[in-house]
């Protein structure tokens, strides 16, 4: 990971929080609905 653009290192942050914001979410939706 040496030499990542601040940029390019914000945007996978970003993807990675929102991809585990979005399978938590799913998982909670999972527990509530059974």
């Amino acid at each position: 990971m040496e030499d990542v653009p601040e940029y390019l290192a914000i945007t996978i942050l970003l993807i990675k929080s929102y991809l585990f914001a979005s399978t938590s979410m799913s998982k909670t939706m999972l527990i509530s609905i059974v």
